[in-house]
């Protein structure tokens, strides 16, 4: 991590959101050892699943917008910001997946859209204001 990752504001969120995740899949972790018994085979493989998916995801959202800082190439800039698009919707949609199949996020679940929501207002300025440098060239032609 470098001095201006500690003062980016967008990194800061990326960093909470990241830490938050890793705090839920924790708990639901300890959760699940705890009644492992009472769980069926769907529910303990779903939140198995959701878990490492949402896991992957955090870490691509931290690692992808730490490396789009430091390059300096639209199209990888480009390319970091829609697969960090990407994992904040599949994180969403496990969170979603498990609050529907019964197991108690409901606050941390709140907590987090509102952290990813405060993300999004950072996210979106900075993606427009990518710009490709005069005669940056991609070999798979996208500029």
């Amino acid at each position: 991590m470098t001095t201006s990752d500690t003062k980016n504001p967008l990194i800061k969120q990326a960093r909470i959101i990241h830490y938050q995740i890793h705090q839920m899949i924790n708990e639901l972790e300890y959760r699940n050892r705890q009644s492992e018994n009472s769980k069926s085979v769907y529910r303990k493989n779903l939140l198995e699943d959701s878990l490492h998916y949402m896991g992957k995801n955090a870490n691509v959202l931290l690692a992808k917008l730490s490396s789009a800082q430091q390059i300096d190439s639209y199209c990888y800039k480009m390319e970091s910001a829609w697969l960090i698009r990407k994992a904040i919707r599949e994180l969403k949609n496990d969170i979603k997946s498990l609050e529907l199949s019964g197991f108690a996020i409901k606050n941390q679940s709140k907590v987090l859209s509102l952290e990813i929501e405060q993300f999004k207002n950072l996210f979106a300025p900075w993606v427009k204001n990518i710009q490709p440098k005069t005669g940056e060239q991609d070999e798979w032609g996208f500029i």
